[in-house]
């Protein structure tokens, strides 16, 4: 089992959120409904209307990527 780091903040958004909208529309979502910058570390969850699905939201500034050449440090 994995989860967040201690300290995170986490949000649960209450409801169905549209699954079709990419991950810039749902930070977008935060910005004007939840009224919280989704670049300030904290995960933001939401599922489909069935329930059966769910997208998390996170910035993180510090992680790494895997690249054909293997796994690297992303920029900061």
């Amino acid at each position: 089992m994995f989860g967040p780091p201690l300290g995170t903040r986490v949000y649960l958004a209450c409801g169905a959120t549209d699954m079709r909208k990419g991950f810039g529309g749902l930070a977008a979502q935060v910005q004007t409904v939840l009224s919280q910058d989704p670049y300030s570390g904290a995960e933001f969850y939401s599922r489909e209307r069935r329930g059966d699905l769910l997208k998390v939201l996170v910035w993180r500034v510090r992680c790494r990527r895997l690249s054909p050449s293997g796994i690297t440090a992303a920029p900061a």
